[in-house]
């Protein structure tokens, strides 16, 4: 792909061409990201990128060894890039909401989040995202649009998306396929579509999906509220689990954020109060034999006495 963009470089202009990139899961760190989009920089010839997306949150390498930092220490990298014009515009990729906001409290203030690229499609609508760019003015970016998502992350075996009936239909009606439905779907909505194809028909499709007529409000909400009515399986995603500088271990679950730091804190200021109390309790105790050791029998029994009276 860079031997071909280098050449779109000499026929149109650097300028006409816009290029994104990522940094990959594997390359999480300050300096581990700056090196790999230098080496980017250097094996596509050009001296900036349009676009940078952060992969993914998590650290994932096949050797199963330990990133080189956090992808915070990524995001500053890329702020660094942005201020050396270097990167344009920046973004995440997979990131949720919890990410999102927390990204969004130590980023800074000046270097603005653009975009956002997670998977959605009409079975996973991914509508929390979607609102939460909108609230927040970034652009939303959708992959798999087209449904191949299901295929990888549940037991379907036919593409549940391009088959259903309701979709079927409702292209039909415009005199459209369903990939170029979709895509409307998306477009009208204000989301960004990313498709990838080696079939040169399908490309032109979606090409021409751009000057098909609108659809209508009635047919967007019924695409964006398909998932109800729809009885395939689809994939749950599991709980996340990722940590931030000053804030602890952090678990995402169930739309919550549970700070494992804190949970600990609570847990060692319960142990505390308990062996306070048992240390109390001991010292009382200690102080009753003392007191039965010292004083005569008839005096401890006059002291028992008034011990029960004032219990």
């Amino acid at each position: 792909n860079h031997v071909h963009l280098q050449r779109l470089f000499r026929v149109y202009g650097r300028h006409m061409i816009g290029v994104s990139t990522k940094v990959p899961a594997s390359a999480h760190g300050y300096h581990a990201t700056i090196r790999n989009l230098m080496m980017q920089l250097g094996s596509m010839a050009t001296d900036y990128f349009d676009l940078v997306l952060i992969e993914h949150p998590d650290c994932t390498r096949r050797d199963n060894e330990a990133c080189e930092g956090h992808w915070l220490d990524t995001w500053r990298a890329l702020e660094h890039l942005y201020n050396k014009k270097r990167i344009r515009a920046l973004g995440v990729s997979q990131f949720n909401v919890q990410h999102l906001k927390i990204l969004m409290r130590h980023k800074q203030k000046h270097i603005p989040l653009s975009v956002v690229r997670d998977w959605r499609d009409p079975l996973h609508p991914n509508l929390e995202l979607l609102n939460w760019c909108k609230q927040n003015n970034v652009h939303c970016q959708a992959f798999g649009a087209l449904g191949g998502q299901h295929l990888s992350k549940s037991n379907v075996l036919t593409n549940p998306v391009l088959i259903n009936g309701k979709l079927k239909h409702m292209a039909e009606k415009y005199a459209m396929t369903v990939a170029q439905l979709i895509i409307k779907w998306n477009i009208q909505k204000g989301v960004g579509v990313v498709l990838r194809t080696n079939n040169t028909q399908h490309l032109d499709e979606n090409l021409d999906s751009f000057a098909l007529p609108p659809l209508s409000k009635a047919d967007l909400q019924a695409i964006d509220h398909l998932l109800t009515t729809h009885s395939s399986p689809t994939a749950k995603r599991e709980p996340l689990r990722f940590t931030v500088p000053g804030d602890g271990s952090v678990q995402v679950q169930g739309g919550g954020v549970i700070n494992e730091d804190k949970k600990k804190r609570n847990v060692q200021t319960q142990q505390k109060q308990k062996q306070m109390q048992q240390q109390q309790q001991q010292r009382r105790q200690k102080d009753r034999e003392r007191e039965r050791r010292v004083l005569p029998r008839d005096e401890r029994q006059a002291g028992d006495g008034r011990r029960h009276q004032e219990l």
